[in-house]
């Protein structure tokens, strides 16, 4: 089974969820492709001050399924450590995934045209094949490749 999780927000996607969807009976195996809403979402949610951060600090400990998050913190004391903030998410998360799945790791950053980041897509499975294919796609998306293929089969 694959499964595409498109949350525009950390709210619509909790750990429990992730879960849910790994321990489903009905398939031997479940691949998870899912948005990693960093910059539409855990950004904006997660401020600089301690206020800020407690305040949405329920939906990203359940969206986590944990307060393993927290520990990211200590890099959200100004924006010149916002690229430490992001990959210290982004890593817990994966690390989070890969605790449920054997493989798991980012295919792309996502970006409007001027640059602005928006969100990451990650890819977790335990198919060695699955795996195979999600290193090619990130290679090529990082070569640049990333015209999409025609479905059309005539």
């Amino acid at each position: 089974m694959f499964v595409f999780a498109d949350p525009e927000s950390p709210s619509q996607l909790p750990w429990r969820s992730v879960e849910a969807l790994r321990r489903y009976a009905g398939h031997k195996s479940v691949d998870l492709y899912m948005l990693f809403p960093c910059d539409i979402g855990l950004n904006r949610m997660l401020g600089y001050t301690l206020e800020q951060i407690e305040t949405n600090a329920s939906a990203t400990t359940a969206f986590y399924g944990g307060d393993e998050w927290r520990n990211c913190i200590r890099h959200r004391k100004s924006s010149a450590l916002r690229a430490d903030f992001a990959r210290c998410l982004e890593e817990t998360y994966l690390k989070k995934l890969r605790s449920i799945w054997k493989d798991a790791g980012v295919i792309c950053e996502v970006q409007r045209e001027d640059g602005q980041r928006l969100y990451k897509m990650l890819f977790a499975s335990d198919h060695p094949a699955a795996a195979e294919i999600s290193r090619w796609a990130k290679n090529e998306v990082s070569r640049g490749n990333t015209t999409q293929i025609s479905l059309d089969l005539r």
